[in-house]
């Protein structure tokens, strides 16, 4: 169950807040200052997320560690440590000075708050609420939630609307929530927010409480009367696995995180489980390994040591980039693919495009999902969940599998 206010009675089965993994501290030193002690390689956002835990000891003014320090004490290349960094300062939350470091800023209202109020005239504001606001803000066309936006952004300017990309919040148990300021200005008329992965869902169901126009992107939650614009997971992950069975395929592996991912994740592992089951399979043909990266990749090395008759013969990721270790782990293991082991994604995006062989995968039209939403959110409806089909696009990554 979410976690509640007494009102209003949370959305049954709705997912659960819950932390982040645990990360190490940043410990005082005798001279003031500060270090980030890391264990492991960490991947972008998990580096965002421990600044963002570290910031929130530090006064406004205070220099953060720098970027080399931060990649020496990580293990992350200098490249990722400057885009998390860019990306926070994208956020307001930081500045950075040239040659000079970064620093803390003054905390702001939610994103373009302080723009409404210093504007002499009435504008009319969408807000958009996104954990990755550095993707919109860098232009990224290649992702999803790039395309996303751009949907939104075009169907409201054709009402004369502005949108503002806005930052998910962190609660002071690092639990991601929408900012609780989103409709202090008068202008901003109503808001599209994009599922996150640790989600505290108290100001959501505040907002729906007071009548407020809100449309959820991928999580839906009817029985609070929320409207929804979601990517069909169930059906475009059966269709998706239907398309390795059809090929032959009789042992198949679902790769996704270990992590909380939401209502996607739970709703694509169901579409794997039901395609097994209703091409008469047992359901010890689908293997779940859900893992976070580097214990991925080791385990997917571990399947690849078995027989060849006792290994998974096709892949199967719960989006596109959780195939990028299996292309490492069968490189090492000198396994050619797809001859010796078949893959697929899901959502298409940049890896699916960079991979070789290029992914089969299920593609959604992202762009008309975000003018969908906006399309809802204008009506004023509550509690309907529309669901976007996929198409599945083959490229050559399966296979029949090994004789």
């Amino acid at each position: 169950m979410a976690r509640t206010s007494a009102k209003p009675t949370p959305a049954p089965g709705a997912p659960k807040g819950r932390g982040r993994p645990p990360l190490a501290h940043a410990d005082g030193q005798g001279d003031g200052r500060r270090t980030l002690q890391f264990s492991g390689q960490l991947r972008s956002e998990q580096l965002r997320d421990h600044l963002l835990r570290l910031m929130r000891k530090m006064q406004t003014g205070e220099k953060l560690p720098s970027e080399r320090r931060i990649a020496k004490d990580t293990g992350l290349s200098l490249l990722t440590v400057n885009k998390v960094l860019a990306n926070l300062a994208a956020m307001g939350l930081v500045e950075r000075r040239l040659g000079a470091g970064t620093y803390i800023r003054p905390p702001k209202p939610a994103g373009g708050a302080e723009q409404l109020a210093a504007s002499g005239k009435r504008m009319r504001v969408l807000r958009f609420v996104v954990r990755e606001v550095g993707s919109i803000l860098e232009g990224r066309a290649d992702h999803y939630l790039g395309r996303l936006f751009r949907g939104v952004c075009e169907a409201a300017r054709e009402d004369g609307l502005e949108v503002l990309p806005t930052p998910y919040s962190l609660d002071p148990e690092g639990l991601e929530l929408l900012p609780a300021d989103a409709f202090e200005q008068p202008s901003v008329e109503g808001l599209i927010f994009a599922e996150c992965n640790v989600p505290d869902y108290r100001p959501l169901w505040k907002f729906l409480a007071e009548g407020r126009r809100v449309v959820g992107m991928d999580f839906s939650a009817p029985e609070q009367g929320l409207s929804s614009v979601m990517f069909d997971n169930i059906a475009g992950m059966r269709g998706v696995t239907e398309h390795c069975l059809r090929l032959g395929h009789r042992r198949l592996c679902f790769l996704g995180s270990g992590r909380y991912a939401g209502q996607p994740k739970e709703e694509r592992m169901a579409g794997f489980r039901q395609a097994i089951q209703e091409a008469g399979l047992a359901p010890s043909a689908g293997t779940l390994l859900l893992a976070e990266p580097a214990e991925m990749q080791e385990r997917v090395k571990a399947m690849f040591r078995l027989h060849p008759a006792e290994r998974p013969t096709v892949f199967i990721g719960f989006a596109d980039f959780y195939l990028v270790w299996m292309f490492k782990a069968a490189r090492e293991a000198g396994l050619v693919l797809p001859r010796d082991a078949s893959m697929t994604g899901f959502g298409g995006g940049w890896r699916q495009e960079s991979l070789l062989p290029p992914l089969d995968t299920m593609l959604f039209d992202e762009v008309e999902m975000g003018r969908s939403a906006y399309r809802l959110l204008q009506s004023g409806a509550k509690g309907v969940v529309k669901r976007a089909p996929g198409r599945l696009e083959v490229n050559g990554s399966v296979v029949a599998p090994p004789a």
